[in-house]
């Protein structure tokens, strides 16, 4: 399963989402995608409120056991 979404804000551009089963967890990858004159400059803008949404949602650690 995958959703691709068209993005207005920062800049035009799409956002891709996946599902990602591997060893027993479930992975979503999350790809951005700008476009246009000033992407590069909204993707450096917005890149600190990303991680910081990303970080307080899914911090970095162990993964949980599996339970195998």
């Amino acid at each position: 399963p995958e959703l691709l979404v068209r993005l207005d804000e920062p800049a035009p551009g799409i956002a891709h989402l996946f599902a990602l089963p591997m060893g027993g967890m479930t992975y979503l990858p999350i790809r951005l995608y700008l476009f246009g004159d000033q992407a590069a400059q909204a993707a450096a803008s917005a890149e600190p409120t990303w991680q910081s949404w990303m970080n307080d949602r899914f911090p970095v650690g162990a993964p949980p056991e599996c339970g195998d």
